[in-house]
């Protein structure tokens, strides 16, 4: 009866400890070191490019596409390909160091249609993230001892429900830093391969025309 008396007050003021912890997760961290930051920099920086090139061959571009990523060594994550091989889409990965290279490399098989180049600092995110995931694991182990000493039911059931909504909470923050860390580690390139159409007589002649018209209106930009 003892027990039972301690158990609901104990997991009360864990709950509301571990919203404090929470509350002051990321100062915590910093001032303790709990989260290392293994770039010589001390920024994590998710790099990503998107870019449509349009090409002569799209079987022979698809070919230099992974040559080029290996050179790099990095790896094609994704690749599929639509309108009977006139379009490739790729997910590429890369080293970040080699990042700007295999970009540089990728722009040489044909004429790029669109470029779009990101820089995200994440640091301040993951310093955050490690620290919620450090408290809830340290709240998850007083869960623990206090689930042992329950005898009761009812105490066992309150328990063990934020037992598991503690343990979910871990999971989906590992699974977010894991994803994130990922990102960081390899940077990601989307290209889109196009093949370049061939235009027949008629199509010829009605570009030239358009072209001279154009020219009637502006000689410079």
């Amino acid at each position: 009866m003892k027990n039972h008396m301690l158990i609901l007050p104990c997991l009360a003021a864990l709950m509301f400890a571990g919203c404090a912890m929470n509350r002051n997760a990321r100062s915590a961290s910093l001032e303790d070191g709990a989260f290392m930051l293994p770039q010589e920099s001390g920024r994590h920086i998710v790099r990503t490019a998107r870019l449509t090139i349009e090409v002569a061959s799209t079987d022979k571009a698809v070919e230099s596409v992974s040559s080029i990523v290996k050179t790099q060594k990095g790896f094609v994550e994704n690749r599929s390909s639509h309108d009977d091989d006139k379009r490739a889409f790729f997910t590429l990965r890369v080293p970040p160091e080699n990042f700007e290279a295999a970009v540089a490399g990728l722009e040489q098989l044909g004429s790029v249609e669109s470029r779009s180049i990101d820089a995200r600092d994440v640091t301040a995110e993951l310093v955050d993230i490690d620290a919620r995931l450090q408290n809830l694991k340290a709240l998850r182990d007083r869960l623990k001892v206090l689930l042992e000493k329950a005898d009761e039911v009812k105490d066992v059931l309150a328990v063990e429900k934020e037992f598991t909504r503690v343990q979910s909470d871990i999971d989906s923050i590992e699974a977010r830093m894991k994803t994130l860390r990922g990102k960081v580690d390899m940077a990601t390139i989307s290209l889109t391969l196009k093949r370049k159409p061939i235009l027949g007589p008629v199509g010829f002649a009605f570009k030239w025309f358009f072209w001279g018209v154009g020219k009637l209106f502006v000689i410079r930009d």
